[in-house]
């Protein structure tokens, strides 16, 4: 990932427009770190440092193309001030729970047709009424919204796009599409967009956005041949990961969301066996899921049971 883009990932990166809110402040710092080698990213480093450290205190302007470089150089700093002993530059920052949450939503999708058109479904679209070609994108750009509604960084900068698309999208994909894309545009501008990848249609700056953020632009799967979802409302969300083999499955709330964690290197879901078949069943995870939600204070005790399923069931033979 191009460091222009760290500040949708991760925590303590500054936007551009946060950089020319508090330039001043950030202008010192340029100038501080002018004398930091060891957080310079390359040879330009020292002078961008300087030339942005005096455009942004004297004027309160930032040059567009000097963003990439201080972001990185940002990061190394952010990196030092957690290790500050012994530093290691390649430590990132924390991932911000908005980048976590559209990144399951977007991979699990990639790879399940099912959870696209629930999410479709959940954002009051007629199902019937969005052609299957266009479903992909539709769940990317209503997932894109999500997170640049959910971040309170962008809801300032982004109040006049989203005021003026307040109420009913009415069924409009494109709109929807057009609304995902301009968000986009002004959240990152010339600043870490150039002129031709701004000028890109709303379809395709969707897809260029996933992929600076390292997310898939396209689906894996598109079989909707046996595909199952509940059309109402869900907060749970189903995902394979590789964990250790002794776990079955593991339950994590976040940002109102409980994650359904299947661990695809226990034998129940690799196994083709007519007794395990039921935990492979979408629907059964989604039900405990619901279930679980109503008893969150006990989510420790449901994943001590859960825990103890599945050793008994990885003992199995």
């Amino acid at each position: 990932m191009k460091s222009s883009f760290f500040f949708l990932k991760y925590k303590k990166i500054l936007a551009p427009f946060e950089i020319l809110k508090k330039s001043t402040d950030i202008g010192w710092k340029c100038r501080k770190y002018v004398k930091w080698g060891e957080v310079h990213c390359s040879s330009a480093s020292k002078e961008i440092l300087k030339k942005s450290g005096d455009e942004l205190i004297e004027e309160s302007s930032l040059n567009f193309k000097s963003y990439e470089e201080l972001s990185g150089i940002f990061t190394r700093v952010q990196s030092w001030a957690r290790n500050k002993d012994t530093p290691e530059y390649d430590l990132l920052p924390e991932v911000l729970p908005e980048y976590e949450k559209l990144q399951r939503a977007i991979v699990a999708g990639s790879k399940r047709p099912g959870l696209v058109d629930q999410i479709i479904i959940n954002n009051k679209f007629l199902i019937d009424d969005v052609p299957v070609k266009k479903r992909w994108n539709l769940f990317c750009a209503l997932e894109i919204q999500s997170y640049f509604k959910s971040n309170r960084r962008f809801t300032e900068l982004l109040s006049g796009i989203l005021g003026n698309d307040e109420g009913s999208h009415d069924g409009d994909v494109s709109r929807s599409i057009s609304l995902s894309s301009a968000l986009i545009r002004e959240a990152l501008g010339l600043y870490c967009l150039s002129e031709s990848e701004i000028k890109k249609t709303d379809i395709k700056l969707i897809e260029f956005f996933l992929e600076c953020l390292d997310l898939p632009s396209h689906p894996e799967n598109e079989d909707r041949s046996n595909i199952e979802f509940i059309a109402k409302k869900t907060n749970v969300l189903i995902e394979q990961a590789e964990l250790d083999r002794s776990i079955f499955v593991r339950f994590d709330y976040v940002e109102g969301q409980l994650i359904i964690k299947q661990n695809i290197l226990h034998r129940v879901f690799y196994e083709d066996s007519p007794e395990l078949s039921i935990y492979k069943n979408e629907s059964f995870w989604l039900m405990t899921g619901e279930a679980l939600l109503s008893h969150l204070g006990k989510i420790e005790i449901i994943q001590a049971f859960f825990t103890s399923l599945g050793l008994k069931l990885s003992d199995r033979t």
